[in-house]
């Protein structure tokens, strides 16, 4: 965490709705978004290493790049910024793929709004956030 105990955090999704949605949100959680790209590439383009987000909202799938590769770059560039997966669907083996890229777990884009910020707060307590039994398993297994 840093010094001032602000939770400070970018939003990488293709779809400008669902961002400015979640910024929305958020707010009434008193979490701060203070950068939002479209996609992996921007994101990457436009860090400032002296200027960085605690956390990373990224779709999985958006139409740039991959945002796989996104997760890797962050965990080799700037492992102490966590990364939290958004998606509408995922399996076991892209569970297993994020977590080895160094997500720290994932959320789905239809959850409930609070379950936003319990992931976030699950990953500033526990390390992860991963919703549901057979996700337990994957991440345990991939560790």
């Amino acid at each position: 965490m840093p010094v001032d105990n602000k939770i400070k955090i970018a939003i990488v999704d293709n779809h400008d709705l669902f961002r400015k949605g979640m910024i929305s949100l958020l707010q009434i959680f008193h979490l701060d978004v203070h950068w939002e790209y479209e996609n992996g590439h921007d994101f990457i383009s436009n860090i400032d290493k002296n200027h960085l987000p605690n956390f990373v909202l990224i779709d999985l799938k958006t139409l740039e790049m991959d945002n796989y590769e996104t997760t890797v770059w962050l965990r080799k560039n700037y492992p102490s910024v966590n990364a939290l997966i958004l998606c509408m669907d995922i399996n076991e083996f892209e569970i297993k793929r994020i977590i080895e890229n160094g997500a720290k777990g994932y959320i789905f884009k239809d959850a409930e709004p609070a379950e936003i910020k319990s992931a976030i707060m699950s990953v500033i307590e526990n390390g992860h956030y991963y919703p549901g039994k057979q996700s337990s398993f994957v991440y345990k297994t991939s560790r």
